[in-house]
């Protein structure tokens, strides 16, 4: 097939397929609401502050950094995409499955701030600058750290307190980032990603097999609407009461998925929103993690050491998933979480 006629193809999917990911446009009554509601609720998530990484790893002995002299340095390398930027809606390809390396996004086009431990960076983008918080301990950065952005829920400002829900169960050489909001919710999340992405991978030793996403709430919608539209270089996603709506539409790849969720009743309407979005994941053979927490709306403490481990035991096409020889109850993995297409 003529390179003219992939893009013509591909552009023809994206078309038609500009499928229900989350972003506003997409979003159905009840994912309206559920912002509207979510709005009204208390801020609270129930994390407690943390402050720059701890170092915890002598409760989690397999939390040691990777030597990089182990690691095949030219693996960070893979998969630059062009730097047209109408060629970075990446998320989408003919089937699942079909990209088989990340495609780490080109350098923004006003170039790269430069990356500093735990402490803000901003970038320059399409639509206006955006700030994100980088937590990490640059003694312990290594070429298998991985790299998880963190997004809060509406009434949090996002940046350093968004990295709480993955925090505890990261590893000490993880890269933890929290963007900030430009408003009530997060907008222009997918190119927001795109820089902090590309910018860290040219910056920091980051495993490139090993980018995830993480969010409660408001926060949940946005890291939807970057697995959604970003497959192509996100690994794994973890999904706390998405206040939005959606179905799997063809992607890159099979990403490792986790969603939590209160009970029917307590957690409306982001119980039904986000075992949709479950569901359809399911139903196209996604390996899937679900924590019915049964507390309502909000964020439980212990869900951060599971979002943590979970994103870094699953990077790129992980198969099968290490979750389905360790029982749950296990450390840092809650007894009400169960596995879904685990192969």
């Amino acid at each position: 097939m003529s390179f003219a006629l992939l893009r013509r193809t591909t552009l023809a999917l994206v078309s038609i397929g500009s499928f229900a990911c989350g972003g506003p446009a997409n979003n159905t009554d009840a994912s309206n609401d559920a912002r509207a509601l979510e709005d009204s609720r208390s801020t609270s998530d129930g994390v407690a502050p943390v402050d720059a990484v701890a170092d915890d790893s002598s409760s989690r002995p397999d939390a040691e950094p990777v030597d990089a002299t182990t690691l095949d340095a030219g693996s960070r390398d893979t998969g630059v995409v062009a730097a047209d930027s109408g060629a970075r809606d990446t998320g989408i390809s003919p089937t699942d499955g079909a990209v088989t390396n990340p495609m780490i996004p080109a350098l923004p086009a006003a170039g790269c701030p430069t990356i500093m431990p735990n402490a803000d960076a901003t970038f320059m983008i399409t639509g206006g600058p955006v700030r994100a918080y980088f937590r990490y301990d640059p003694a312990r950065i290594n070429a298998d750290s991985a790299l998880v952005l963190a997004w809060e829920q509406s009434g949090g400002m996002g940046g350093l307190s968004a990295t709480n829900y993955a925090a505890s169960g990261m590893r000490p050489n993880d890269v933890l980032v929290g963007p900030y909001k430009t408003g009530q919710f997060y907008d222009r999340v997918a190119i927001t990603a795109d820089a902090i992405v590309a910018c860290a991978v040219a910056q920091l030793r980051i495993n490139v097999r090993r980018i995830g996403t993480t969010g409660f709430s408001a926060g949940a919608n946005a890291a939807w609407d970057l697995v959604s539209q970003r497959s192509s270089y996100v690994a794994a996603a973890a999904l706390f009461s998405a206040g939005t709506s959606g179905t799997a539409s063809p992607t890159a790849h099979r990403y490792a998925l986790m969603v939590g969720y209160g009970s029917m009743t307590a957690d409306t309407p982001f119980y039904s929103l986000t075992t949709g979005i479950r569901d359809s994941h399911v139903m196209r053979g996604f390996p899937v993690v679900s924590c019915s927490h049964n507390m309502g709306h909000r964020f439980p403490p212990e869900s951060a050491a599971a979002v943590g481990r979970f994103l870094v035991e699953h990077p790129w096409d992980t198969r099968p998933t290490p979750w389905t020889t360790r029982p749950m109850g296990a450390p840092l993995v809650p007894m009400y979480c169960t596995v879904s297409n685990p192969g």
